[in-house]
């Protein structure tokens, strides 16, 4: 819940704030969520609520959400706003790990073929998720997405709630990071960080 390192303002006159979802059921069992449709826990839905009540005090002009109940309901319990008044936008949904969605590390070692991984920083990446995401169609998706946001709001305020492999890559793209690089960021449940 603590907010990532500031980031240089980008060029464009659009201000850029991003909040990764609170926690969820999945997280708390170490399974992998990806375009699941997996809601907040019990303790992510009042994390969230702190979190607004306390935490958020940034201005914004619009609210864009991921469409997974996740995002839209951090999205709805940050800010207050009813679910009407934020967009859902399907370009920041999370990564698709296609045949991972659900499992546990343990029957993720099972699948055929067999899952590789590339470590960047302290983590490790799936790099060929079974009928998933590339990271370079979710990098391309990344790209599309700010390029809507920055045509659609510019010199505005825009807050987007997320997903945190997602938000890695649009991360990336403020910050000048390639796809791989990228992957070592960090972002928390609930982080928040302002472009």
């Amino acid at each position: 819940m603590t907010n990532g390192p500031r980031a240089t303002k980008s060029p464009v006159a659009t201000r850029i704030i991003t909040v990764r979802h609170a926690a969820t059921v999945f997280a708390e069992e170490h399974k992998i969520a990806g375009r699941l449709d997996v809601p907040l826990s019990e303790a992510g839905a009042v994390d969230a609520r702190e979190f607004g009540a306390e935490l958020f005090a940034s201005e914004y002009d619009v609210v864009l959400s991921s469409p997974l109940s996740r995002a839209l309901e951090t999205a709805r319990l940050v800010t207050g706003l009813a679910e009407s008044r934020i967009l859902l936008r399907p370009g920041c949904v999370e990564r698709d790990y296609g045949e991972m969605q659900g499992l546990e590390p343990d029957r993720i070692a099972t699948l055929r073929p067999r899952v590789r991984y590339v470590k960047v920083g302290d983590y490790e990446h799936s790099l060929n998720p079974p009928s998933g995401e590339s990271f370079s169609a979710l990098r391309t998706r990344a790209e599309l997405f700010l390029k809507e946001v920055l045509g659609e709001h510019v010199e505005r305020s825009v807050l987007i709630f997320s997903h945190q492999t997602f938000l890695q890559q649009l991360h990336g793209l403020l910050l000048g990071m390639n796809p791989y690089e990228c992957l070592a960021l960090d972002i928390g449940h609930l982080q928040m960080d302002d472009f």
